[in-house]
């Protein structure tokens, strides 16, 4: 398939001059689907009309808007595009800040050979390929093999799960607000944020699942957790910062905290200053307190938790509810993509399905194979998506109805 190219010029004849060189490469078998535009304004809103784009070769000397400036603004909407700036005015500074500001992978001078020319359009294609390459790579194969880990820890402990499955809900809610780039090393952070649990008792984890106080004891041992769960992740490619965000996740923003050191502020990473705002976020809803309560709370922890974090927490959690109708029904009518609001228990007492946590296929065939061998106490309560609000799972559940009581099969 032909690579896209987007080549920018204020001088029309210029741009006329390089479809002309491209036209005579296609003809020796360089296939490049080449489009143009005049100046960054232009270029800009054809980045929007025309999708994914390769390469973009920009001029550095343009009104208006100059090389740097657009090829920074290209970063930000489109940041997996390789950049190229091509001037007759280069300088030392003007490289510098062509780097730096725009992130350019190569920096030509006027006049340059079609040759030249060419060999970095070249160049250009091929590191477009490898970093889409390894993004599938994250996040498919590597995203794939997660998530049979993460399906396999959801039967083997709901409990833990159940955790988890709120956690990495409520971290999918605020992705937007911290870029594309971020968005697939939060995602894995939050899907592996509780793994290092697998070394704490079960006993333990059911309380922290109802929001109880720990004793001192319990709470030293599930505070080994992030340094489990780190040790764990950080020798596997590529989820070195993903390592990293689990060891910090119960990090104070303020320098406190564990683990002990003088890291703070912005030096803790995004994805551990994340997981610590969500984390107390959850717990605190566990406990009893409303969306808005617990919300207040984060607020009140003055040093604890990144402004910026809280900010984006709020402004998502309050949209969940609406987007979520409350129902009581039986086993048989649960399906993918349900929330178990209370959990889901059989008649012996012990945990099955952990609460607020979303149905997924291996938790469906887990619940109905039990199901043919133990009893099971249903009906149960599900908060069920209704297509208004955002399409993810509360943290929060409305209050149950006084009339309705579960009962037994």
């Amino acid at each position: 398939m032909a690579e896209r190219i987007l080549l920018v010029d204020d001088d029309p004849n210029v741009l006329s001059g390089y479809e002309r060189t491209l036209r005579g490469q296609s003809r020796q078998g360089l296939q490049l689907d080449v489009a143009t535009a005049q100046g960054g304004e232009e270029a800009l809103e054809r980045l929007r009309e025309l999708g994914p784009v390769a390469v973009v070769v920009s001029d550095f000397k343009m009104p208006g808007m100059n090389g740097t400036q657009f090829l920074s603004k290209v970063r930000e909407t489109a940041p997996d595009t390789v950049r190229i700036i091509l001037t007759g005015h280069a300088d030392l500074q003007a490289a510098i800040d062509a780097v730096n500001e725009g992130s350019v992978f190569r920096f030509l001078t006027k006049p340059c050979s079609p040759e030249v020319f060419v060999a970095a359009l070249r160049s250009g294609a091929e590191q477009y390929r490898l970093v889409l390459g390894e993004r599938e790579l994250l996040e498919n194969t590597l995203g794939g093999s997660i998530k049979l880990l993460t399906e396999l820890l959801e039967i083997s402990s709901p409990a833990l799960c159940g955790r988890a499955s709120r956690i990495q809900q409520i971290v999918r809610m605020v992705l937007p607000k911290f870029g594309k780039e971020n968005a697939w090393m939060l995602d894995l952070a939050a899907m592996l944020s509780q793994i290092g649990l697998v070394a704490v008792p079960e006993e333990i984890l059911e309380r922290v699942d109802r929001g109880e106080q720990l004793t001192p004891e319990e709470a030293a041992i599930w505070n080994t957790h992030p340094k489990t769960g780190h040790d764990l992740i950080r020798n596997i490619p590529r989820l070195e910062e993903v390592a990293k965000s689990i060891l910090y996740q119960l990090k104070h923003f303020d320098g406190a905290g564990s683990p002990s050191g003088a890291v703070r502020g912005r030096a803790i990473p995004l994805g551990g200053r994340v997981l610590k705002a969500v984390l107390d976020y959850d717990s605190l809803v566990q406990g009893g307190m409303t969306s808005e309560e617990a919300s207040a709370e984060l607020l009140s922890r003055q040093g604890w938790y990144d402004p910026e974090v809280v900010l984006a927490l709020q402004s998502v959690v309050a949209e969940v509810e609406a987007g979520f109708s409350l129902r009581l029904i039986r086993l048989e009518q649960l399906t993918e993509g349900m929330v178990v609001r209370d959990g889901i228990f059989a008649a012996a007492g012990n945990l099955i399905i952990g609460k607020k946590q979303a149905m997924t296929p291996s938790l469906l065939a887990r619940l109905h194979n039990f199901a043919r061998w133990q009893e099971v106490i249903q009906p149960v309560w599900v908060l069920e998506p209704t297509g208004k609000g955002k399409p993810v799972a509360s943290a929060t559940a409305p209050p149950e109805p006084a009339t309705a009581k579960p009962g037994k099969t």
